[in-house]
Protein backbone atom coordinates (compact mmCIF):
# COMPACT_ATOMS: atom_id res chain seq x y z
CA UNK A 1 0.00 0.00 0.00
CA UNK A 2 1.44 3.35 -1.01
CA UNK A 3 0.46 6.32 1.14
CA UNK A 4 3.65 8.28 0.52
CA UNK A 5 3.81 12.07 0.05
CA UNK A 6 0.48 12.83 1.77
CA UNK A 7 1.44 14.82 4.90
CA UNK A 8 -0.15 12.14 7.08
CA UNK A 9 0.30 12.80 10.80
CA UNK A 10 -0.61 9.34 12.09
CA UNK A 11 -1.53 5.88 10.98
CA UNK A 12 -4.86 4.78 12.43
CA UNK A 13 -4.90 1.71 14.69
CA UNK A 14 -7.16 0.07 12.10
CA UNK A 15 -4.04 -0.50 9.96
CA UNK A 16 -3.72 -3.69 12.03
CA UNK A 17 -6.75 -5.11 10.23
CA UNK A 18 -4.66 -5.34 7.05
CA UNK A 19 -3.28 -8.72 8.10
CA UNK A 20 -2.17 -9.64 4.57
CA UNK A 21 -0.34 -6.36 3.94
CA UNK A 22 3.03 -7.09 2.32
CA UNK A 23 4.37 -3.59 1.63
CA UNK A 24 3.67 -0.29 3.37
CA UNK A 25 5.17 2.83 1.84
CA UNK A 26 4.80 5.77 4.22
CA UNK A 27 7.68 7.86 2.84
CA UNK A 28 7.58 11.65 3.07
CA UNK A 29 4.74 12.14 5.52
CA UNK A 30 4.70 13.64 9.00
CA UNK A 31 4.42 10.49 11.08
CA UNK A 32 5.76 10.77 14.62
CA UNK A 33 5.08 7.19 15.62
CA UNK A 34 3.97 3.79 14.39
CA UNK A 35 0.81 2.30 15.92
CA UNK A 36 1.24 -0.82 18.04
CA UNK A 37 -1.51 -2.48 15.97
CA UNK A 38 0.79 -2.63 12.93
CA UNK A 39 2.38 -5.72 14.49
CA UNK A 40 -0.75 -7.65 13.44
CA UNK A 41 0.43 -7.34 9.83
CA UNK A 42 2.36 -10.61 9.94
CA UNK A 43 2.96 -10.74 6.18
CA UNK A 44 4.76 -7.37 6.04
CA UNK A 45 7.97 -7.63 3.99
CA UNK A 46 8.69 -3.98 3.19
CA UNK A 47 8.22 -0.96 5.44
CA UNK A 48 9.32 2.42 4.09
CA UNK A 49 9.37 5.25 6.63
CA UNK A 50 11.92 7.60 5.07
CA UNK A 51 11.35 11.35 5.65
CA UNK A 52 9.01 11.24 8.63
CA UNK A 53 9.29 12.67 12.13
CA UNK A 54 9.76 9.35 13.91
CA UNK A 55 12.36 9.72 16.64
CA UNK A 56 11.83 6.51 18.63
CA UNK A 57 11.73 3.03 17.19
CA UNK A 58 9.06 0.94 18.89
CA UNK A 59 9.78 -2.68 19.73
CA UNK A 60 7.01 -3.81 17.36
CA UNK A 61 9.66 -4.20 14.67
CA UNK A 62 10.61 -7.49 16.33
CA UNK A 63 7.09 -8.76 15.49
CA UNK A 64 7.69 -8.59 11.75
CA UNK A 65 9.17 -12.02 11.13
CA UNK A 66 8.96 -11.70 7.34
CA UNK A 67 10.32 -8.15 7.15
CA UNK A 68 13.09 -7.93 4.54
CA UNK A 69 13.40 -4.18 3.94
CA UNK A 70 13.12 -1.40 6.48
CA UNK A 71 13.89 2.15 5.28
CA UNK A 72 14.17 4.63 8.14
CA UNK A 73 16.08 7.44 6.52
CA UNK A 74 19.35 7.93 4.83
CA UNK A 75 20.20 4.27 5.35
CA UNK A 76 18.22 1.25 4.24
CA UNK A 77 18.53 -1.78 6.46
CA UNK A 78 18.00 -5.24 5.05
CA UNK A 79 16.93 -7.70 7.71
CA UNK A 80 18.03 -11.30 7.53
Amino acid sequence: MDISFNKILLLPPSVGFLENLVELDCRSNRLKSIPEELKKCKQLKTLLLYKNDISVLPDIFMSFQKLETLDLGFKTFFLI
